[in-house]
């Protein structure tokens, strides 16, 4: 009977650490889907033009590959050194990211600011297409 009982605590004791990971989790993905939004209110102001472009922009080389949507563009700062783009934002907790020449989308930026499309490689952010601004 004994260890019955203790069988039954220790299936109790799972179910509640199960649930208590799910909940953090679910929190967690709340939390982000909110981060993600908020992020992203630079967008609200765009011009249909704007939009459109951000929207249909193609990885450099490979016409058939969308950067993806504004959704994922980030606004960014943007520097050159030694002939090559180095970009910084919240995504990179503001240190400076190289951008691969590959990257790089050589048509005029019609937003007017530079802007990166970013993919997650182990977690770390990489950039897919960058546009450089009108000023650079």
């Amino acid at each position: 009977m004994r260890e019955l009982f203790w069988q039954v605590v220790q299936a109790v004791a799972l179910l509640l650490a199960c649930a208590a990971i799910l909940i953090a989790l679910l929190w967690a993905m709340t939390a982000l889907a909110h981060a993600h939004f908020a992020d992203h209110e630079q967008w609200a102001q765009l011009t249909p033009a704007q939009r459109d472009w951000l929207t249909h922009q193609k990885i450099p080389g490979q016409p058939e590959y969308s950067c993806c949507s504004v959704a994922d563009a980030e606004q960014v700062e943007e520097d050159i050194l030694g002939g090559h783009y180095f970009v910084r934002s919240h995504t990179t907790a503001g240190l400076w990211v190289p951008v691969p020449d590959e990257a790089v989308i050589r048509e005029p930026n019609k937003y007017g600011q530079p802007v990166v499309w970013w993919k997650f490689t182990d977690g770390l952010p990489v950039v897919r297409c960058f546009s450089p601004g009108a000023g650079i």
